[in-house]
Parts: structure tokens; C-alpha cells; sequence
């Protein structure tokens, strides 16, 4: 019994053995399956990976035959150096030019040697701290650089760019020289090119000039002397025809300038009262033969002395207005001025010219601002004009910071505006112009006090300003001493003390500033009051000159009403006597502080013979024979009533200053040939600005213009525009002053 249970026992032990290895067989059918199902799956990925390896290859194969081929086809010099600034890799260009090995490059040698034989020392050490800097900014640098290769000047871009990879582990610097030795001398050729069509319309406008302005003074002659009704007619005819072409010369020689980059703005302290009245007056002259008004709007509010560049801003205005006049035969012109303030000593003026002509059709407004452009040429035939205003207006606005604009409706108007920024230089405002305008005489100047016991010492160089200065002193009763240097200025002060001195900065030897120190060094000198005399009023000057000991600052050619100022600021009260007193012995109103006395500067030669002499206006006490005198100066080109208004408008003192300023020509002739035969340049600086003060102070604008364009030159080390302009800046004055000394002999 016993054993059959053992044996059932062991039966059911076999039974359970015999589950157990199926279940492990069945398990490891399962294992075996997954590994099976493994292997695939791995076989396929390494079949996968072998493809991308064979994929990443060809590729690389292919990248490193582009980049071969880049350095190898590339025109550029471009080498990548690595953090330590060592080279990686470089063009072929770069082995060209070089006597470096590709297995050098490779290999990696210092950034300074690979160059060191193409840059020489100075460019090399720039060059390499720019790559340094390049570098730890992690940043880009360009520079264009002038080097020689095999004796021959070249020009390069550089462009210097940091790189870094996207795992970090590669970065560095990326250099291109560019050659840009072709692009340059193209460009120089160019300039020349332009600078040579420049030159010749700037000589041939010149040459043109001269003759017209004889042809446009001897048909004044003819319209002044002539009794044949029919000549006077044929007179009348050529003047008008060369006012014309004297103006289509001026546009183009303006034109020319600005092209060759030759028109400058030059600022100065100026009246906008007196530049308003000056347009004004031309413009209402060219509108007596037309039914058309001028109107002008001007914000009372206005600040009357302003610092910009009064000549340029009025030739905007005038070609403006010329052109609201040419288009306008009916109607009216309206000339509208304001301002909005910028800050405590800055303004933008805010401009516009509206007429109701003939307009201008949509199409045309985008090009009539082109040079040499008149819009609807075909309604327009009859008008003459080169179609250089407006171009030449835009272009000088925007040389201001500015830009001039237009609108349109044809058939019914258009309106020309523009604004500009003007350093105000007093803020007192300008007033009722349009009033002040009508009421504005050019009566001699009536000084406010007098000063007979004031001792003054004048020291210039020059005797046309000594002589002015004795001039605008002596209605005050003040009879100056006068010396023509420094040293005679200490020797003076040494046996007077004297109650005020003006000094002239530009003198030779010793000029103003050194022995206005001097004299400050004397006993009493701390005292002595001493104003600097200069024709440089440009910004800042004053607090200048007062910086250096001065006690003031006059601008010449010296304006009668600021020497009455600095008079009476810087003389003892004990001295000043009043001239109410004395009114009724000086016929005609005294004018008071605010009424502006007419100071009319033509813009060019044309207009000069436009402006009416003292017989029109009505100034009294003048003899005939000087009226006479004054008309043919006048037909000279000589603006005549700008000098006159630095002359007290005394005519006979204006005669004066006009044949000392011709009896000293020849040895300011002598002078400035000298001193440019010589290349003394501060001398001939010297002279030369003198020149451009006493040509101003008797009307020759012209002159004193051409000399303060020779003066910057001489300043700013210009030789080669001295040189240009010096031999005909001096014919153009000695046939000026041979013209004033013929006219100045016919009445003697």
C-alpha cells in the first residue's frame, strides 16, 4: 500500500517536473523569438547606420570639394584663423600674393606672420588689433585700407567677422580683403571728370560774365545819356537781354559749385528784418509791370537777429519768389514767415511762397526740382530760365538741414515752402515789419548822444578802416587817435590814457591779441578798456575774444548803430551828452531804436542797377555833382547803398572811402602778389582779410565775397584753391578799382 503511494507520488512529482520544463520551453520559445525579433531590428539599424555613414561621406567629400573650390575660384583674399588667432584655412588668392605654404596655413601659423610680407609694420599692427578686438567683442569690424603690393598703391575692404560652431568647440575670426583698387580709380576718374566739367562751366561762366556786365553798363550809359527815343528803345531792349543771360550764368555757376562740392554755408550773425526788406524790395521792383501783389506775412514775434547764412537763405528766397513772379500775371504773391522755438537759443524758421499762377499738373510736381527742368514746357515757351532755381533752392535747403516741398492745383496756384534751424542770437523781436517797411528811410544816420571829451585810440592796419572808424566817430565829437600796428598802439597808450581803445585782431608782426596782452602788462592796463575790431563774426567768436582780455567785440564792416552801443556801454556817464537838445539843428526824425534802416544787397551784378540812388528815396543836403558821382559808381557793379550805409549814408565821406580804397589797391596788389609768390601763407591771410573788410565797407560784394573764400582757403591749408583762384580774384579787383578810379576822375 505504502509503495503504490510512492509510486503515485512519484508519478505526480514527474507529472510536475514535466510543466515545469514545458513552461521554461515555452519561455524560451519566447526569448528566442524576441532575440529573433531583436536581431532584425538591429540588423536593420546597422544597415541604417551604414547608409548614413556612406550618406555623411559623401557629403563631407562633397563639402570639402565646394569649400576647395570656393578658396580656390574665390577673387578674395579671405583667410579663418582660430581663436588664437592661427590660421585654418585660406584662399588661393591669399597664396598668390604671399609667399606662405598651404602646409603652413594648415599646420596653423600666427596671424601676424602669414601677413607680415603683405602689410607693413604700421597697417599690421592696426590690422591685428582690430582682429583682437573683433574677437573679444565677438563682433564684425570693415575698414578700407591703402597698402602697396609690388609698388603699386592698392585699395582693400576688410571685413573682420567672429564665427563660432553650434557645439562651441570651434571659433575664431573670418577675414575678406576685398580688392577695391579698380572701383577707386574708376571713381577717381569720375570726380575728375565732374570736377573738370565743374571747372570749365565755373571759368566759362566767369569769362561770359565780364563782358555782359560791360554790355548791361554801356546800355545804361546809352538809357541815362542817349536823346534818341529810338536808342534809348534798343538800349532797354539789349539791358534786358543780358540781365537775363547774366542770371542763366549765375545758375549755372552756382549749379557748378554745388556739383563740384565747392558751396559752402557760411554762417554769421544777421538781420532777418533787414534780409526780409532786401527781398522784398527786389521782388516788388520786378512786379511794377505786372498786375500782382506782393504780400508778406511775417510773425512779429519773430527774433530779429538770427546766426545762419544770410546770402544763401536769401538766394533761396529770391529764386522762390522769381519764380512765383515768372508764372504769376495775375493776382498776388504771398511771402509768410514764422517759427517754432527749438530751445533757449535755437529756432526753426518755417517758410513758404504761395503764388495764384498758372500751377503745376500732378505729373510734372516729381521732376521740377531737376536740373535744367521747366515744367509744361509747352504753355511755358515764353518764359526764359535755365531750370536751375528750384534745383539749386533744394539743394541749398537741404545743405541747411532742411527740405523744400511744393503742392500744386493747376491752373490755380502752387506753394513752394521750406524750413531751416538758425541759432537766435538776440531775442528781441523783429515787430510790425510790413509797417516799419513803409515807413523805412534812407536818411543819414542821426546819432542818439555825443562824447566830445572821450579820448579813443583806433588801431588797425588798414587806413580805409582807420578812416571809417574816424568817420562813425566824429558825429559824436570824438576825434580818435589813429595808429596802423601794434608797437605804434603801445607807444600811444604809453603817452595817453585813454578812455576806450579798438584793437584789429589781424595785423602782421603783432596783431591784435598779443598787444592787446601787452598792454594789459603796462600800468593800468587791467584797466583800460579795449574792444576787439574783426571781420570773423561767426559763432562764438565773441565769448572768444573775451576770453583772451577783451572787453568787446565789433564786427566789421563795423554797423553804425553797434558802435553806438558799445559807445555808450563803454564810456563814463560823465561823458555821454544828449542829442535831444540839439534836434531841431538836425532836420528829419531821429530814428528810434526800433526802426530799421534799409540795407539792400543784390543778390548778383543783374540787380544792381535795379536799386534806386538817394534822388529816388529822398535824402536831402546832397549836391548834384555827388548824386552824379554816385550813379556811375554804381554802373560799376559797386553796391552803393550797402556802403553807403557804412558810410553814416554821408555821401561825401562814402566818395572818400572809395578813392582811399582805390589809392591803397596797389599795395594791397603788391602784398598779396608777394605773399603768394612767396607761399607766406599767414601774411597773405592777413591782407587777404582785409581786403574782404574794406571791399564790403564800400559795396564791392563781389570782391569782398571772392576774398573770404580765399581767406577760408588760407585758414583751412586749401593752397590748391588759392592757387586756382588767386590770379583771377586779382584781375577781377584790379578792374574794379581801374572802373571806380575812371568814374571817380570823370567829375573831378
Amino acid at each position: 500500500m505504502e509503495e503504490q503511494k510512492m509510486e503515485e507520488q512519484k508519478m505526480e512529482d514527474q507529472k510536475d517536473l514535466l510543466k515545469e520544463y514545458k513552461l521554461r520551453i515555452r519561455k524560451l520559445e519566447r526569448e528566442n523569438r524576441r532575440l529573433e525579433t531583436e536581431g532584425e531590428i538591429l540588423k536593420s539599424l546597422n544597415e541604417q547606420v551604414s547608409r548614413t555613414q556612406q550618406f555623411f561621406h559623401k557629403e563631407n567629400q562633397r563639402q570639402i570639394c565646394y569649400n576647395n573650390q570656393l578658396l580656390k575660384t574665390s577673387p578674395y583674399i579671405l583667410v579663418m584663423v582660430n581663436e588664437k588667432l592661427e590660421t585654418v584655412m585660406a584662399s588661393d588668392v591669399f597664396f598668390q600674393i604671399t609667399e606662405v605654404s598651404r602646409d603652413a596655413v594648415k599646420e596653423g601659423m600666427k596671424l601676424s606672420e602669414a601677413f607680415s610680407g603683405f602689410l607693413n609694420e604700421d597697417e599690421l599692427q592696426s590690422f591685428l588689433e582690430r582682429c583682437e578686438k573683433v574677437l573679444d567683442s565677438q563682433g564684425t569690424d570693415s575698414y578700407l585700407l591703402t597698402t602697396g603690393v609690388d609698388d603699386k598703391e592698392r585699395f582693400y575692404q576688410v571685413d573682420i567677422c567672429y564665427y563660432l560652431a553650434q557645439n562651441e568647440d570651434a571659433k575664431g575670426l573670418s577675414i575678406i580683403f576685398s580688392d577695391m583698387t579698380e572701383i577707386m580709380e574708376a571713381k577717381e576718374k569720375a570726380e575728375n571728370a565732374d570736377k573738370a566739367k565743374s571747372n570749365f562751366l565755373a571759368n566759362m561762366s566767369h569769362e561770359i560774365r565780364t563782358p555782359m556786365n560791360a554790355i548791361s553798363g554801356m546800355a545804361e550809359f546809352i538809357l541815362r545819356d542817349s536823346a534818341d527815343e529810338e536808342a534809348r528803345k534798343n538800349a532797354a531792349m539789349i539791358k534786358s537781354a543780358t540781365k537775363s543771360l547774366i542770371a542763366i550764368i549765375n545758375d549755372i555757376l552756382d549749379f557748378s559749385k554745388i556739383e563740384s562740392g565747392k558751396m559752402e554755408i557760411i554762417n554769421e550773425t544777421y538781420s532777418l528784418s533787414s534780409l526780409v526788406n532786401d527781398v522784398a524790395t527786389m521782388i516788388r521792383i520786378r512786379l511794377e509791370d505786372k498786375k500782382v501783389s506782393l504780400k508778406t506775412d511775417v510773425d512779429p514775434e519773430l527774433p530779429d537777429k538770427l546766426y545762419g547764412d544770410e546770402g544763401r537763405i536769401k538766394q533761396i528766397l529770391i529764386n522762390l519768389l522769381n519764380n512765383a513772379v515768372k508764372f504769376t500775371n495775375q493776382g498776388e504773391i504771398t511771402f509768410t514767415m514764422g517759427f517754432s522755438k527749438m530751445s533757449e537759443d535755437r529756432i526753426r524758421l518755417l517758410i513758404s511762397v504761395a503764388d495764384t499762377g498758372i500751377g503745376i499738373k500732378e505729373e510734372e510736381l516729381g521732376r521740377i526740382f531737376d536740373s535744367f527742368t521747366q515744367a509744361d514746357t509747352k504753355r511755358n515757351r515764353s518764359i526764359e530760365g535755365t531750370g536751375l532755381g528750384l534745383a539749386i533752392s533744394r539743394k541749398l535747403v537741404s545743405m541747411m538741414g532742411g527740405e523744400l516741398r511744393v503742392s500744386s492745383e493747376y491752373g490755380k496756384g502752387s506753394v513752394f515752402s521750406f524750413d531751416i534751424v538758425n541759432e537766435v542770437k538776440d531775442w528781441r523781436p523783429i515787430g510790425n515789419l510790413s509797417e516799419s517797411m513803409k515807413n523805412a528811410r534812407l536818411d543819414a544816420y542821426e546819432t542818439m548822444f555825443y562824447a566830445p571829451k572821450a579820448k579813443i585810440l583806433v588801431v588797425d592796419d588798414n587806413k580805409l578802416n582807420l578812416k571809417v572808424a574816424q568817420g562813425i566817430l566824429k558825429p559824436y565829437g570824438i576825434i580818435p587817435d589813429c595808429v596802423e600796428s601794434g608797437a605804434e598802439a603801445l607807444i600811444a597808450a604809453q603817452k595817453c590814457e585813454y578812455d576806450l581803445i579798438f584793437m584789429d585782431h589781424m595785423m602782421p608782426v603783432m596783431d591784435g591779441v598779443e598787444t592787446m596782452q601787452k598792454l594789459r602788462k603796462m600800468e593800468g592796463g587791467a584797466d583800460m578798456r579795449i574792444v576787439a575790431l574783426t571781420a570773423n563774426a561767426l559763432s562764438g567768436v565773441e565769448a572768444q575774444y573775451t576770453e583772451a582780455g577783451f572787453d568787446g567785440f565789433l564786427a566789421k564792416p563795423i554797423e553804425p548803430k553797434e558802435m553806438e552801443a558799445m559807445l555808450h556801454k563803454m564810456l563814463p556817464e560823465e561823458y555821454i551828452q544828449k542829442a535831444e537838445a540839439d534836434a531841431e539843428n538836425n532836420p528829419g526824425d531821429t530814428p528810434g531804436d526800433d526802426q530799421e534802416i534799409i540795407e539792400f544787397i543784390p543778390e548778383d551784378d543783374s540787380d544792381i542797377l535795379e536799386f534806386p540812388l538817394e534822388e529816388d528815396v529822398g535824402i536831402k543836403e546832397s549836391s548834384v555833382n555827388e548824386d552824379v558821382i554816385l550813379d556811375r559808381l554804381g554802373s560799376t557793379g559797386l553796391n552803393v547803398a550797402a556802403g553807403l550805409k557804412y558810410a553814416m549814408n554821408q555821401k561825401a565821406f562814402f566818395l572818400e572811402m572809395v578813392q582811399d580804397y582805390v589809392t591803397e589797391w596797389n599795395n594791397k596788389k603788391k602784398e598779396l602778389d608777394s605773399s603768394f609768390a612767396a607761399e607766406d601763407w599767414q601774411t597773405y591771410k592777413i591782407v587777404i582779410h582785409a581786403m574782404k573788410s574794406t571791399s564790403k565797407m564800400i559795396g564791392a560784394d563781389g570782391l569782398s565775397n571772392g576774398a573770404r573764400e580765399l581767406e577760408i582757403a588760407a585758414i583751412d591749408g586749401n593752397i590748391s584753391y588759392i592757387a586756382e583762384n588767386h590770379r583771377q580774384y586779382m584781375i577781377s579787383c584790379e578792374k574794379m578799382v581801374r572802373e571806380l578810379e575812371g568814374k571817380l576822375k570823370d567829375q573831378m
